[in-house]
């Protein structure tokens, strides 16, 4: 029996997580051991069933590499659903602190590879949206989904957008 669409997208969104907070791109399918990738053996959590996991990791959220590597099927995909999984650990078990320290570093300012994950949990979780936007407005504009914010963050936003302005007004000069 397969497991519910919900199951697979739970599971499918704690590998991304693993996989975009660690700064691996693939996972290793064949055993081999090798810090570049993570093994499938190693993806567990204690609250997803592992037969979960391999059933996610069929899906077409992963595509299969000629290196016996599994890929997302997209990076804003794998964002997405990572993000939806990290809301949800912070509602029950994962502490914000914790995966602040992960996204920010020493110097708090969100690395480019962070961006589009960063903008996803400010707008998946909206207790932390007017913080996320604070710290990166232009992320979470352009990676985000600004159209669900309140009109008291639309207002912030387009403050924190305005400060970002000021500071340097080509911000936005690679697009």
């Amino acid at each position: 029996t397969r497991p519910a669409q919900e199951q697979l997208i739970e599971a499918a969104g704690f590998v991304f997580a693993q996989l975009l907070l660690s700064g691996k791109t693939s996972i290793r399918i064949d055993g081999q051991s090798g810090e570049e990738y993570p093994k499938v053996s190693e993806l567990v959590s204690e609250d997803i069933d592992n037969d979960i996991i391999q059933s996610a990791l069929s899906t077409k959220l992963f595509r299969l590499t000629g290196q016996n590597l599994l890929d997302p099927c997209h990076r804003t995909v794998a964002e997405f659903l990572a993000a939806k999984w990290i809301a949800r650990a912070l509602r029950n078990q994962l502490s914000l602190r914790r995966l602040e320290s992960i996204l920010y570093g020493s110097n708090y300012i969100v690395p480019a590879a962070f961006r589009g994950l960063h903008a996803w949990i400010a707008t998946l979780n909206s207790s932390l949206a007017s913080k996320f936007i604070e710290r990166d407005p232009y992320g979470f504009f352009r990676y985000g989904d600004p159209s669900i914010l309140t009109i008291p963050q639309s207002q912030s936003l387009l403050s924190s957008l305005e400060k970002v302005a000021e500071i340097d007004p080509y911000f936005r000069s690679e697009d």
